[in-house]
């Protein structure tokens, strides 16, 4: 069960799991959470599930996005926005030498008054042999890891003095990192990822998923926007491993899935995770690229 499975909204769980997950892998400098939800954050994370229209009405008010990382980022701005201890907003600044852009500060903020720089970054990667890459193949953990360390230390740049705000030339940097690593077998994790951090499996799609036998499992389908908070199929539940495995069949790459379980109260609730991968994926090219 993840951090966000006690929340009823789907956003505000999205939301949750956000601020009070795990990361997948350590930066050396994650920011830390009693920092960002506050004295009150908990309280008000159950106020906004009660009545979600503030955070929905801010999150409105951002460009549509299909992108997962975009979503997350206006989440967080509008966590933001809502936290009594949060002020004095920027979001977005590049910093560029001349023509060429040497790194972007995803959020600076202060926090009870003391400035922070921190990055955000939603990533799900499958492991496959000594790579985790994402559905995009072009989307290696690796590059990811390298960019992330860049990113952190932008503000030590000379060239990004002239951007910061005033009293953020020597603030406080932080990483927020969300998502999981999907593993074949049982799950390695080796530094830096983070051993208490939610993992998943991969399956390709003709083989049994794990619980398929079992009568009290179903299955969801989840769209890249719905990956970040538990995954919940209320009263009715999702699919069939039969059901599902017909539904996906048409896709040229992986598709990430719930396994789900009632609660006592008879409520499906995520119970685990997982991609269903096609063939043609495993046999791209790319694959044996990824890394280089």
């Amino acid at each position: 069960m993840t951090a966000s499975a006690d929340f009823q909204h789907a956003v505000v769980r999205d939301l949750a799991e956000l601020l009070l997950g795990a990361a997948p892998w350590h930066t050396g400098c994650e920011i830390p959470r009693e920092r960002l939800l506050g004295a009150h954050g908990l309280a008000l994370l159950h106020q906004l599930d009660r009545a979600p229209a503030p955070l929905l009405a801010i999150l409105a008010q951002r460009p549509a996005s299909r992108r997962l990382g975009r979503y997350v980022e206006a989440l967080l701005w509008a966590w933001c926005q809502l936290a009594p201890h949060c002020s004095e907003l920027h979001a977005n600044l590049p910093v560029r030498d001349g023509g060429r852009t040497l790194g972007e500060f995803d959020l600076l903020l202060r926090l009870d008054g003391e400035p922070w720089h921190v990055e955000v970054a939603c990533k799900y990667y499958l492991v496959v042999g000594r790579q985790a890459v994402g559905v995009d193949l072009h989307d290696a953990w690796l590059r990811k890891f390298a960019k992330l360390e860049q990113q952190l230390r932008l503000s030590r740049h000379p060239l990004a003095q002239a951007v910061l705000p005033a009293g953020w030339q020597n603030c406080q940097v932080g990483s927020l990192l969300r998502g999981r690593f999907f593993h074949r077998d049982a799950p390695v994790t080796p530094a830096p990822l983070n051993p208490l951090a939610p993992a998943g499996w991969w399956r390709p799609l003709a083989e049994p998923w794990p619980g398929e036998q079992d009568a009290s499992v179903r299955y969801m389908h989840l769209p890249r926007l719905r990956w970040l908070g538990s995954a919940c199929g209320g009263q009715t539940g999702g699919d069939s491993a039969a059901s599902l495995r017909a539904q996906l069949a048409d896709y040229d790459s992986p598709q990430q899935i719930a396994v789900l379980q009632q609660n006592g109260e008879g409520v499906w609730q995520e119970a685990g995770r997982g991609f269903i991968v096609p063939g043609s994926w495993l046999e791209s090219d790319m694959l044996t690229l990824a890394e280089a």
